[in-house]
């Protein structure tokens, strides 16, 4: 089994709980940390990529981030994210877009950020799915899935 280190940051609980289901039927994680919104990951992050608390799945591979949630959006987290992506630390981790909304504008904002690797309309119909779609994004990014 490959290990990638999954952060899920999304602020409904339900969705964290399936997406979690389904990432650990993929075969591809046995790390799955969540955060319930934008700004609380953004603390996590910066947290972690300053020394304190160092944990061993840090990095994580991937990001699954939802764009509407409370105190910090997901458009609002990837504009506070690429300051922290400055780091190299971060250099290989991607995102994926998680999110209810299917707007061809929200897609086009998400892939203006280079770190976007992929985006997913909740939910995946099976982990088979989801390990292709996360299988794709990460081909481009000398990781193999």
């Amino acid at each position: 089994m490959n290990d990638y280190p999954i952060l899920i940051i999304d602020d409904n609980e339900g969705d964290r709980y399936i997406l979690k289901r389904l990432l650990k039927g993929t075969g591809l994680t046995s790390s799955i940390n969540e955060m319930n919104n934008g700004q609380s990951a953004i603390d996590y992050l910066s947290k972690l990529n300053s020394g304190e608390s160092a944990t061993d799945d840090f990095p994580p591979t991937i990001i699954f981030l939802d764009i509407n949630m409370p105190l910090l959006d997901g458009f609002q987290f990837l504009n506070h994210y690429h300051e922290l992506k400055l780091d190299e630390s971060f250099s290989s981790t991607i995102i994926m877009m998680f999110s209810s909304s299917g707007r061809e504008e929200d897609k086009r904002k998400a892939f203006l950020h280079d770190c976007v690797k992929g985006y997913i309309v909740k939910m995946p119909e099976s982990s088979d799915e989801l390990k292709l779609t996360i299988s794709n994004s990460l081909a481009g990014t000398n990781r193999k899935a």
